[in-house]
């Protein structure tokens, strides 16, 4: 009964690992994503926009 106690405390260790750096991580991609839309919107702001290319075709 000793090695399921243990088992088991190590395992309830284990899973409060994994959910503290699921939340770190998930904290990550969500300042990845706010500092993506700010710099979209940054862009926006200032009137930038992708350069337009034109493809021409030789004639004959």
């Amino acid at each position: 009964m000793g090695n399921h106690r243990a088992d088991r405390e190590e395992l309830n260790r284990l899973i409060e690992e994994y959910q503290q750096i699921m939340a770190e991580y998930m904290d990550s991609v969500f300042r990845a994503n706010s500092f993506r839309i700010g710099a979209q919107e940054l862009l926006a702001n200032r009137g930038f926009s992708p350069p337009h290319i034109a493809v021409v075709e030789e004639g004959d």
